[in-house]
């Protein structure tokens, strides 16, 4: 990322009016590993414009993840939790070992709440987490898996 650029300035001031807060998680954006060009550098420079300002600011440091889909990205120490775009809740080692999270899913038809509530368990199990994504569920679907998620796993 260039010093200066239109980039570096949007980070920072992100950074500048988040970074106070305790409930904050920065991340290097939405499917990025999908544009054309990505490449782990990308996440790097933003991890490093981030740190660099919440120095600057006198701010805590707080966790920043991918969701490049790269495993040298997922890999990088730079990165501290990994979020997901897959159909299935994501393994340990799917993301380098570290907190993982699968967070959009996009099968057709829509995952029943059973379906849901069984990749949200199994997730739990295995120490991930699988987020809920409405994505097309009716609204008895909705209601259904949320209270599915509120009753826990087996």
């Amino acid at each position: 990322m260039v010093p200066g650029s239109v980039a570096d300035q949007w980070i920072r001031k992100v950074v500048q009016e988040t970074g106070r807060f305790d409930n904050v998680l920065y991340q290097d954006g939405n499917e990025v590993g999908l544009v054309a060009g990505y490449a782990t550098a990308w996440t790097t420079s933003m991890h490093d414009v981030i740190r660099d300002e919440e120095q600057r600011q006198g701010y805590a440091r707080h966790l920043f993840g991918t969701n490049s889909g790269r495993a040298a990205t997922m890999q990088h120490t730079s990165v501290d939790y990994v979020e997901l775009h897959q159909d299935d809740s994501a393994t340990p080692a799917q993301c380098a070992n570290k907190p993982c999270l699968v967070n959009e899913y996009n099968p057709a038809p829509s995952l029943t709440p059973a379906e849901f509530h069984q990749r949200f368990c199994a997730a739990r199990q295995q120490g991930t987490v699988f987020w809920y994504w409405r994505h097309g569920q009716s609204d008895a679907d909705f209601l259904r898996s949320l209270d599915l998620m509120q009753a826990g796993c087996p």
